[in-house]
């Protein structure tokens, strides 16, 4: 209940709430009525502060898909537009392969944990080298090998 700290109504009405509308689908003017009823008094613009945690001053933040695009845009600025449909998607499929590399998010494909299983996970999003099935395969192979011998 520590993020519910400083609110002017308990824990459990606030997750009430939230809850109800987020399962059932009520309008907030609906959740006031029955909030209010069991003895709470709480305006339906408070319900949708409750029901809105992602809500930010600045209005394009407030899209968490859109605020993780942002970046991508940056780096498409300069490129000034694309000829060919192909080359727009080898070049931002590239640009997506870099920054999984970078905010970690592709370590669970890299299979020695080094520079050269990055450079293969590029290289198998573009279709040059081996599968990471036949991969994993062969490293078994070897650790099994090297083991029994």
């Amino acid at each position: 209940m520590s993020d519910l700290k400083w609110r002017h109504f308990q824990g459990d009405v606030i997750l009430w709430a939230v809850r109800w509308y987020c399962r059932y689908g009520i309008s907030y003017r609906d959740l006031e009525q029955m909030i209010g009823e069991r003895g709470v008094p709480v305006d339906h613009s408070t319900i949708y502060r409750w029901v809105q945690p992602v809500h930010r001053q600045v209005k394009y933040l407030n899209n968490v898909v859109e605020a993780d695009h942002g970046k991508l845009k940056q780096l498409i600025k300069p490129v000034r537009g694309f000829k060919t449909l192909k080359t727009a998607y080898a070049t931002i499929k590239g640009f997506e392969v870099m920054r999984a590399l970078r905010k970690g998010q592709a370590a669970i494909f890299n299979l020695t944990r080094d520079i050269r299983g990055e450079a293969r996970i590029v290289e198998r999003a573009f279709g040059i080298g081996p599968s990471v099935l036949a991969e994993a395969v062969e490293m078994l192979a070897r650790n099994l090998l090297g083991q029994t011998a």
